[in-house]
């Protein structure tokens, strides 16, 4: 099982597969050292730490949530229309998900997740220098299915630490989906290094899926946050940490974010969880749902435990007729000269799209 999609793997609101057995560690043989580099500010990029001024801030930056009216929409669309769509042939020529977005020489790269009519075929590059008008990447997929514990792939979460790149992504063994790590140095030819992070033992709430994780490195070691589905059919987000980015412990208070009955994320909450950190505040995007629709919303957090959600969620609105007509989903936040860049995936009811919204920090 995995995110909503007709033609690839269930998603948040869709029938729980078979339990599987406790996850297994990783490949055997020594495992790289991941530390950041000078100026890491959490979103992907080696680029200067991040820096907002303090005048009309969003209120989520400051960690706190006011009472009154807010204004309406902090998030504002770039456009109606997806800014990047399936291609019409080979490996995601029907479906395109999942963004992860990092600036790399003055341009955005974008890691995403495609399908054909009858997987999820890999994970494919496409490049724009203003964040709506893509590019795809002459050797797509940069990763593709190997079979065994890898036989479809989705979900890329893209690092860059001393010149080198770290793909963290979701791979399925054919009934569990768990979380895998590759590296590059130049971002474009990936080497595998093997299962990070496995699914929980039987009657644990990530005992079916552990997937789509988000991670910061902080405090001289890493901080990850991750989707997890358990019997009951319902997504949940957990916390890991780990000193080298590649063994991971989970939290025992895990799930740090659980579903809301009776509201729009009653049947998962924390899905394709995406975190910053500014101001000593953690920022939280996810992906809730009901058990028909998947929407984006927001939450705050100062130990990335406990989170607050936002008092306006879900923060992006269907758009009637449009690429995101049925449902929003798996959406990826990176600040760039003062304002928060948003790409999030829409389905129509026929296909995922991904489109684009902004918000000014300033």
């Amino acid at each position: 099982t995995g995110p909503v999609g007709p033609t690839g793997p269930q998603g948040p609101s869709g029938a729980a597969g078979a339990t599987g057995p406790a996850g297994a560690t990783g490949p055997a043989g020594p495992m790289p050292v991941f530390t950041p580099g000078p100026g890491f500010s959490g979103d992907g990029s080696a680029a200067s730490p991040i820096t907002l001024t303090s005048v009309s801030t969003p209120p989520s930056m400051n960690g706190v949530y006011p009472t009154g009216p807010i204004p309406s929409p902090l998030w504002a669309k770039v456009s109606n229309a997806a800014v990047f769509g399936p291609s019409g042939s080979g490996w995601d020529s029907t479906q395109v998900i999942d963004p992860s977005v990092l600036k790399v020489n003055g341009a955005y790269r974008m890691y995403y997740a495609g399908a054909n009519a009858s997987i999820f075929g890999g994970i494919g590059i496409a490049t724009s220098t203003d964040g709506k008008s893509w590019t795809r990447g002459t050797s797509n997929p940069v990763l593709a299915p190997i079979g065994g514990q890898e036989q479809q792939l989705i979900c890329p979460q893209v690092l860059v630490s001393n010149g080198t790149y770290f793909m963290y992504y979701s791979a399925v063994n054919g009934t569990n989906w768990q979380l895998f790590l590759a590296q590059s140095s130049d971002g474009l030819s990936f080497t595998r290094v093997g299962l990070v992070l496995g699914i929980g033992g039987g009657g644990a709430w990530d005992s079916v899926n552990v997937h789509c994780p988000s991670i910061l490195p902080e405090g001289g070691g890493f901080t990850m946050w991750y989707s997890g589905l358990g019997a009951d059919s319902k997504w949940r987000m957990g916390r890991a940490t780990s000193v080298n980015g590649t063994a991971w412990t989970k939290d025992p208070g895990n799930p740090v974010m659980d579903v809301v009955p009776g509201t729009w994320e009653s049947n998962g909450s924390g899905y394709r969880p995406n975190v910053i950190k500014v101001r000593n505040t953690y920022h939280l995007i996810y992906t809730g749902s009901d058990a028909t629709t998947s929407r984006t919303g927001e939450a705050v957090s100062v130990d990335g435990k406990v989170w607050t959600r936002a008092p306006y969620n879900p923060i992006l609105g269907l758009t009637a007729g449009g690429f995101n007509s049925n449902s929003n989903h798996s959406a990826w936040q990176l600040i760039d000269n003062d304002r928060i860049f948003l790409w999030f995936s829409g389905y129509d009811g026929t296909k995922w799209s991904i489109g684009a919204a902004v918000q000014d920090t300033h």
